[in-house]
């Protein structure tokens, strides 16, 4: 999406390979998920293996699951998703992605703020660090009174700065 508002509903983003994003790249403007499954989705040279967005952009993830998604390159951040932009994720599992550098979950970068809601972030992997999350100097809120849990990811489950996340 490159600019404005974009809504995808009741849908599936599966099994895409891209040398760029490989499920959804944001651009600029809002976008939101609402029932989505971006499973099996791969970037082959770049960052976001299931959704990648950049500082202009406005991403809402709601009731979905990102799950299996690779950012296939040894430089690679953001298995799941990489936000460079703002991002909110209420009531969704993150599952079983990875990254060719940081964050196999979820990257998290400078000019980011990312919100979890009620959310898991489970078994996702990295190659160097933030298995789960990886926040690379941007605030990350995890709200784990709401439910949110950040486990079980490798070699960590998050790395750089996330409040509540044990390592």
């Amino acid at each position: 999406m490159e600019s404005g508002v974009g809504i995808v509903v009741d849908s599936r983003i599966t099994d895409n390979v891209t040398t760029g994003s490989g499920g959804i790249f944001v651009e600029s403007g809002q976008f939101t998920l609402r029932r989505v499954t971006l499973a099996g989705n791969t970037s082959s040279e770049n960052d976001g293996g299931g959704l990648r967005s950049n500082p202009e952009a406005s991403v809402v993830i709601e009731d979905s699951l990102v799950k299996n998604n690779t950012a296939a390159a040894a430089n690679a951040d953001g298995g799941g998703i990489y936000s460079a932009g703002r991002l909110v994720v209420r009531h969704t599992k993150i599952i079983g992605n990875r990254a060719g550098d940081q964050g196999g979950g979820i990257n998290n970068e400078s000019t980011s703020v990312a919100t979890l809601f009620a959310t898991k972030v489970v078994r996702n992997i990295a190659v160097v660090e933030g298995g789960g999350i990886f926040n690379e100097g941007g605030t990350v809120e995890l709200n784990p009174a709401t439910g949110t849990v950040v486990v079980k990811n490798r070699p960590d489950n998050c790395a750089g700065d996330v409040p509540g996340c044990a390592g």
